[in-house]
């Protein structure tokens, strides 16, 4: 998206100071100038929507609280169910699920433990199946997203992406815990995860959406801002130019 903000703020700037060039103004300047200015004006207000939406949301991501499911846990889409498969081969059992209820929508999670106990997997699908291996090394929480997620780098929180491979997330992930010194917490069971889950919400719920909100809608909101003015300011140079010609 931030390439087609710069290409229509290049495109705009450039037919404009093309048309106060030649003193002559096309008709198709107007109107490529005057699309750009509503999609400016469309992108702008459905970003700052997206933050407030978003703002109001980590509200409620710190204050949901995870229910067990107690009817079968076993994931009904297939491509869930063969991430759940490749994630199983690592070492992990399914412990349970939970159906955690942010807002109006239900969010269904996985839990998934080994024998350790020192690391554990929250599986879940947004638009894709996403496995997230977690471990609490007492200062902070640990975790590793795979095969997307949000990068934050914390007190309480590290949070890495591995895009690769399930093996590769889990293997990055262990380097992590190791580095920060070893697990200190061991979850085995749904209960001990409940546990975990609900200190992991206390000290970081939120902080996936924040760090999302910093790192791509903020900057955007600015950037269609920016784009906006500068398709205002074509406009009236055209208008300017327009009327001078027509005198």
């Amino acid at each position: 998206m931030r390439i087609v903000r710069i290409a229509l703020i290049l495109a705009v700037a450039g037919l404009t100071l093309m048309s106060v060039r030649s003193g002559h103004v096309d008709p198709a300047v107007v109107l490529v100038v005057s699309a750009s200015t509503a999609a400016s004006i469309v992108a702008l207000v459905t970003a700052i929507a997206s933050r407030r939406r978003l703002e109001a949301s980590i509200a409620r991501v710190r204050s949901a609280t995870p229910e067990v499911v107690e009817q079968s846990v076993e994931p009904p889409q297939d491509d869930v169910a063969e991430e759940m498969t490749r994630v199983r081969a690592l070492g992990f059992d399914l412990a349970g699920a939970t159906d955690t209820t942010v807002g109006r929508h239900t969010i269904r999670t996985w839990v998934l433990v080994e024998a350790t106990g020192e690391t554990w997997v929250e599986l879940g699908r947004t638009f894709i199946p996403i496995a997230i291996f977690l471990s609490d090394v007492g200062s902070r929480f640990v975790e590793t997203a795979f095969p997307t997620g949000e990068p934050i780098d914390e007190p309480s929180l590290l949070s890495q992406v591995v895009g690769d491979s399930e093996e590769s997330a889990l293997a990055a992930h262990r380097a992590a815990v190791a580095e920060a010194g070893g697990a200190v917490r061991r979850v085995r069971t749904i209960d001990d995860y409940l546990a975990a889950e609900a200190e992991h919400r206390e000290r970081t719920g939120g902080m996936r959406i924040a760090a999302y909100l910093e790192r791509v809608v903020r900057p955007s909101i600015l950037e269609w801002a920016v784009s906006l003015v500068v398709d205002v300011v074509a406009l009236a140079v055209l208008l300017a130019v327009t009327v001078q010609v027509d005198r």
